[in-house]
């Protein structure tokens, strides 16, 4: 590097970021020290001290902080590229009129005037401008490629190791997607016989290039870093390092672009008089700010007392053993009732190193429900947290208007205790940045799937404790995105937890080998696992909740499949009419006709499935909880629903009714079965009077004598036919008595496809794949197109291979944001619909126009607005005529981008929603 004397100036008419009128853009160099400054307390603030340490060993082995100042430093590069003519004249930015040239008075003027170059530099053999609108001009203008060309000195190759180039790596990732594989730029340049680089360089010249060399040198100087230590390889860990720093160079970036810095920030003066006291002075501020935006995670005051209760002198043994688990993976499989939930929680508040938590359900319902839970467990601490589903706006806990007991529980500890919400950490980019959260498992899987940002997601999951629960629900291809995801947070050291009532030994051997390349023999339940690499421990849980279950199987035609459920049905309730009755069922439209057909026969009936509205399901989850929750000793209560209410809330029935599942499904079922009775060595103890000896569950199952399986194809959706086959001959051989916990394990595995079936099949096409087979062959293969390959798989390079190329982590982003439905197979073709009922006549609608939705901005409206959505497949869309498009998607333009993916419709008839049933159209 050249002697200071001889280093140009920064120029602090060079900008970053405009900010708010009336006021000058704000310099770059303020926001590129604002961003390293907010790197530093992400790292000391925000990061588990283990994703420190191993970053550390990476990037300075036993040195954290000359490691800290290297990610400092990397994140105040981070925009260097914005110091080039088109970004700073801003030329090819768009307003109402077109493109708006200069967009500050005379700054452009004043620019040319003062030596810089600002003629558009050009393309092509025959020397032609760059096009705005062209993929060359596009990349430029985002200027990520000019920030990795400062910092590398040369453009990477497609197989260059990135352990050699981490730096542009990184850099060139901070608006969502690894360059330079699949870039539109070098596809461009190939075709015009012109390099990347050389492009890229006609940014870098004359005064534009004097200045990317003064705020890179300022950068360098203020955070105590070097050049070539931005250029030395990594010494561990290679592509976990890059996916990391990738995730925090961005999360600072958004920190530093806040309204609220950029005020502060030009508040403080200018950054050019002293770089080191300015960072010093903006870490400083940055470290409060942080607890105001990410905040800051605060563990449980006091573990066994805040989780347990009154139970804390009287835990289980599986609650004793989470005390001591310590680091690694923990799978928990045990009998539904003894204590999975509380048992993690433990297990997280005394692991090593004090991070925060993550916990992830199937469901809206069971994430809504255990919600509530952990708000009490962390009553005595001041965390922000965040409930993370599609309709969490929905909850009480934002709207302020908390009823529950868990709140009132809260105010007794004092006003302002418990978990607390944050506009911050509001939106689906953010809110699984929290210190603490609960969402459905989609948002946790879809950190394994190529998509843009996805460094940032699985940066986020990797910062704290994962708990899963009820992973007995995963299907083939959900299985593998978790499998893959197991990989990576192995790498990173973080500490998983899964939980379920049971568990195929396929499944527990997958993700065991996934995490630490080991897996047991076989499973022991109920049981326990623990994993960290190479090693695999299991041990047995004596279980709270030992009883034999009776079930009796219905054998029936599939034309009479709804008449057997309403008579069995109304046969519990001719003996009793105080039962509590639960008749669960595969499918939506079945629901409808089996709750209708009891309502029209006089039953007292709840209905509960997805194709209601958002609110009408909230409004049911409250009533259900009310009736059969744990304070309750309400009877002669009828629920219809579908596998919603299978694991979702804390419910207890008399009695069940149940179309035929997969083992696992149908064990988790019955495990609503007499939940609030504990039998102790044989004998019940009952919190309301039950009538039998034990419980028991009927299991109808439709046969068809032209399927080949023997059972009806149109009742197995959206359950694999082979498991529901196996299901029934396991059943069928037991003879109608299942010992619990005894019996479970045998049962699901009788029930299960294994991994060995499938890769019996795997080198085969898919028409010659047995029909048993088929469907999970689907699943696994549409997994493998769509998931990160961090182990690597077939044609696809391992993520976590030390030498891996740029071409292979370019992999692992894409240009557009996953979805819930890419998490799960049978939803591909999901879509949300918003219904609108401008007369008011259609219950649980939004009541106005298309046109008045779209203004809502936020706020009760916003919320009425989802309360109104539902979900439903495309294909069942198509079977109702009556259900209509308020407005073209094209026209939809709503003031809230929650809603930009939701289609406005309305009813021809009104009466097509039921407020018993939910949407009940094309179904008369």
């Amino acid at each position: 590097m050249d002697s200071p004397a001889a280093r140009p100036v920064v120029d602090t008419r060079i900008w970053g970021k405009l900010g708010a009128a009336p006021h000058a853009p704000y310099p770059l160099i303020n926001h590129l020290l604002d961003s390293a400054a907010a790197a530093q307390v992400v790292w000391s603030r925000w990061l588990r001290p283990g994703l420190r340490d191993l970053l550390t060993e990476a990037l300075a082995p036993g040195d954290p902080d000359a490691a800290c100042a290297l990610v400092s430093a990397l994140t105040g590069l981070h925009d260097i590229g914005k110091a080039n003519v088109v970004f700073q004249t801003q030329a090819w930015a768009k307003d109402h009129d077109g493109y708006r040239g200069d967009f500050h008075p005379g700054h452009q003027a004043a620019l040319e005037q003062d030596g810089y170059n600002v003629t558009l530099p050009t393309t092509g053999r025959l020397g032609g401008e760059l096009s705005p609108d062209g993929t060359a001009g596009k990349v430029v203008g985002r200027h990520e490629g000019i920030s990795m060309l400062v910092v590398a000195g040369r453009w990477p190759g497609s197989f260059d190791p990135v352990a050699d180039a981490w730096a542009p790596a990184v850099l060139g990732a901070h608006h969502g997607q690894y360059h330079p594989h699949d870039d539109a730029l070098a596809q461009t340049l190939s075709a015009e016989h012109r390099s990347t680089e050389r492009i890229l360089r006609q940014f870098m010249d004359g005064r534009w290039g004097e200045q990317q060399r003064a705020h890179f040198d300022a950068v360098l100087e203020a955070t105590g870093t070097t050049a070539a230590q931005l250029q030395h390889r990594l010494a561990a860990h290679h592509s976990v390092a890059v996916i990391l720093l990738s995730g925090i160079v961005t999360l600072a970036d958004w920190l530093a672009s806040t309204s609220k810095a950029i005020a502060t920030g030009r508040r403080a003066g200018s950054a050019v008089d002293d770089s080191k006291v300015w960072l010093e002075t903006r870490r400083a501020w940055f470290d409060s700010y942080i607890e105001d935006t990410l905040g800051v995670y605060q563990p449980i005051v006091d573990p066994v007392t805040d989780v347990m209760g009154k139970h804390a002198h009287s835990m289980s043994d599986l609650q004793k053993q989470a005390l001591d688990v310590g680091a690694g993976l923990w799978v928990v499989a045990v009998p539904a009732g003894d204590g999975k939930t509380e048992a993690a929680l433990l297990r997280h508040a005394t692991l090593p190193e004090q991070e925060g938590l993550l916990l992830a359900l199937p469901t809206r319902a069971m994430t809504d429900a255990m919600w509530a839970r952990v708000r009490r467990f962390f009553h005595r601490t001041k965390n922000y947290a965040a409930l993370l589903h599609g309709h969490a706006r929905l909850n009480s806990f934002y709207s302020g208007a908390d009823t529950d007991a868990a709140v009132e529980h809260i105010d007794n500890c004092g006003h302002d205790a418990g978990l607390t919400p944050n506009d911050w950490l509001s939106g689906t980019s953010r809110s699984l940045l929290a210190p603490l959260s609960v969402s459905t498992c989609d948002q946790v899987l879809a950190a394994s799937l190529r998509q843009r940002r996805s460094f940032l997601r699985l940066l986020a999951v990797a910062n704290r404790h994962l708990v899963l629960d009820e992973v007995h629900t995963y299907d083939t291809y959900q299985a593998t995105l978790l499998a893959e995801l197991l990989t990576f947070l192995s790498a990173t050291r973080t500490n998983v937890t899964l939980l379920s009532a049971s568990l195929p030994t396929h499944r527990l051997q997958q993700f065991t080998t996934a995490y630490a390349q080991a897996a047991p023999d076989g499973a022991i339940y109920p049981g326990t696992t623990t994993a960290r690499a190479g090693h695999v421990e299991q041990t047995s849980v004596t279980s709270r909740r030992s009883f034999d279950l009776s079930y009796r199987i219905h054998e029936t035609r599939a034309e009479n499949l709804e008449n057997a459920h309403t008579n069995l049905a109304r046969r519990y309730r001719s003996a009793s009419e105080n039962a509590r009755i639960g008749v669960v069922v595969n499918q939506v439209d079945r629901c409808i006709n089996v709750g209708r057909q009891l309502s029209n026969l006089g039953e007292d009936v709840t209905v509960f499935h997805s194709r209601m509205t958002a609110g009408h399901r909230a409004e049911i989850s409250g009533r259900l909880t009310e009736l059969l929750g744990p304070e309750s000793a309400t009877g002669g209560v009828t629920v219809v629903g579908t596998q919603v209410i299978e694991a979702s809330l804390d419910i207890d029935f008399d009695c069940m009714v149940s179309d035929l599942a997969p083992a696992a499904s149908l064990v988790q079922r019955s495990g609503r079965l007499w939940r609030h009775s504990q039998p102790t060595n044989g004998t019940w103890e009952h919190v309301r009077p039950r009538r039998g000896a034990s419980p028991v569950v009927d299991v109808v199952a439709a046969l068809d004598d032209h399927a080949a399986s023997g059972l009806s194809p149109i009742a197995r959706y959206p359950y694999l036919m082979a498991e529901l086959k196996r299901t029934l001959a396991a059943l069928r051989a037991r003879g109608g008595t299942l010992s619990i916990p005894g019996d479970v394990q045998a049962l699901v595995d009788a029930a299960a496809i294994t991994a060995e079936d499938l890769d019996d099949e795997m080198n085969l096409a898919e028409a010659d794949i047995d029909d048993e087979y088929r469907e999970d062959f689907r699943r696994l293969r549409k997994a493998a197109s769509v998931v990160i390959h961090f182990r690597g798989h077939g044609f696809h390079e391992p993520i976590l291979d030390e030498e891996m190329s740029f071409e292979t982590l370019s992999a692992i982003t894409t240009r557009a944001e996953a979805d819930d439905a890419s998490t799960r197979f049978i939803d591909q073709d999901q879509q949300t619909f918003l219904l609108l009922s401008a007369d008011g006549q259609t219950p649980y609608a939004w009541h106005g126009t298309a046109d008045d939705a779209a203004e809502v901005r936020g706020g009760a409206d916003a919320n009425a607005l989802l309360s109104a959505t539902f979900t439903m497949s495309l294909s069942r869309r198509r079977q109702m005529p009556g259900l209509i498009d308020a407005i073209a998607m094209d026209d939809w333009k709503p003031a809230n981008a929650m809603f930009k993916q939701v289609q406005p419709v309305f009813l021809l008839d009104p009466t097509d929603y039921d407020p018993l049933l939910g949407l009940v159209a094309g179904m008369r």
